[in-house]
């Protein structure tokens, strides 16, 4: 009568020629096992190989090995894990942010250990920490599933020191630029939503994507309800991503005044007027605004205040005057110059709200008002992100603790 074979128990034995295999037998009928060298060590090497996935079956935790790498383990995280659950345009960030693993993507994921992503982003070291942090938490997130799904024993990220992020200072505009970019702008029909952010601080997706619905001139505000994005796949229409940035904004009378013009104008404008979402900011032809199209004209904007490339610019339209030729090294030489200075002057357009933000604390406002009107969840990240313009009353402190304690 043949042996019965036992489950949860295993063996090591001699292939002759091949070496040793150390041999597990499971709950469910399979076998798991693993091949070593033909020698004292391989032996000891099965050994300790099977006492190990047998405290791993005793504790619940033993994981069949598998030859899936890194690599592939991250596309199949991304497309049944990820995709389904982000929005279009940041599952689109996480594949990008996914290509930066490339160096150790042909790794086997069970044979991954802490010194893989060490070197990894020691690698990375060209990119920001802030990129190189965003790589580590999506390795994290994928590998922490991978455990779940029963394909590691543990995280090997665990060990793992995160890449450090040195926040930037936020930049910001001066008083005298934003009278300027607002003056210059201020024949333009996308006036009034460049005014609108200047006096919200809200993000361009916002901005674009508000509707005459989310305006109440009676109350003097707006009312954030959904964002404009451009992923990809084309435009889209989204709520906010928490229920903070879904708010009410107080807004100026003379932001009242210029977006009641504003809609009076596209009453008389049968195209305008008949846009199919009720946007209060479209393109010419009433459809939403390509946020690239808006970041071009932000970018042209900018220019006008540039006193470095208008000098050059000067300079170049000169040169055509006196039919000097657009391929001559002089010309060339001056249109590069504009390039530089361009990039060096140059601010996003997300510039605005944190113009907005730092003036508003500069002047003395409520962190958490601040906060409620940015649609920031917590008071902290405000906190971190402007807390340096908060005005220091040191001296006033001081003489404030000599009075409550004087003796």
């Amino acid at each position: 009568m043949p042996k019965k074979r036992v489950n949860n128990t295993g063996s090591v034995y001699h292939e002759s020629g091949r070496g040793y295999r150390a041999q597990v037998s499971l709950e469910d009928g399979r076998r798991v096992s693993k091949r070593f060298s033909d020698s004292d060590l391989g032996q000891q090497q099965a050994y300790d190989w099977l006492h190990e996935q047998l405290h791993h079956i005793s504790k619940g935790v033993f994981v069949a090995p598998t030859d899936i790498t890194l690599g592939e383990w991250l596309l199949e995280w991304l497309e049944i894990y990820s995709k389904q659950n982000v929005r279009q345009r940041t599952f689109e960030r996480y594949v990008s942010l996914a290509k930066h693993v490339n160096p150790i993507a042909g790794y086997r994921l069970q044979d991954l250990k802490p010194t893989h992503f060490q070197k990894l982003y020691v690698s990375l070291g060209h990119y920001s920490g802030e990129t190189r942090k965003k790589v580590h938490n999506i390795l994290h997130a994928a590998l922490k599933q991978a455990i779940h799904d029963k394909l590691l024993p543990y995280n090997p990220m665990e060990g793992v020191t995160p890449p450090k992020v040195v926040r930037k200072e936020v930049i910001t505009f001066s008083k005298e630029e934003m009278e300027a970019l607002l003056g210059y702008a201020k024949t333009h029909r996308w006036y009034p939503a460049l005014l609108l952010a200047a006096h919200t601080g809200m993000r361009l997706g916002e901005v674009l994507g508000l509707r005459w619905q989310d305006a109440d001139f009676n109350d003097r505000c707006i009312y954030v309800r959904q964002t404009l994005q451009h992923p990809s796949t084309g435009i889209k229409f989204e709520p906010p991503k928490s229920k903070a940035s879904r708010r009410k904004i107080s807004i100026p009378e003379e932001t009242v005044a210029t977006l009641r013009e504003h809609h009076r104008q596209c009453m008389e404008d049968l195209i305008l007027r008949n846009n199919p979402h009720g946007l209060y900011f479209t393109a010419n032809n009433g459809s939403p605004i390509q946020p690239k199209n808006f970041e071009r004209w932000w970018a042209k904007l900018q220019l006008r205040i540039n006193d470095e490339w208008q000098e050059l610019d000067k300079q170049r339209e000169e040169l055509l005057a006196k039919k000097i030729s657009a391929k001559s090294q002089e010309y060339r030489e001056i249109v590069a110059k504009q390039k530089v200075a361009q990039e060096k002057h140059h601010k996003k357009f997300h510039a605005f709200r944190h113009t907005h933000a730092t003036d508003l604390l500069a002047s003395g406002e409520n962190i958490m008002d601040v906060a409620r009107r940015l649609g920031h969840s917590k008071a902290s990240t405000t906190l971190d992100l402007y807390g340096h313009a908060i005005p220091a009353n040191d001296q006033r402190i001081a003489e404030k603790v000599g009075k409550l304690y004087k003796l």
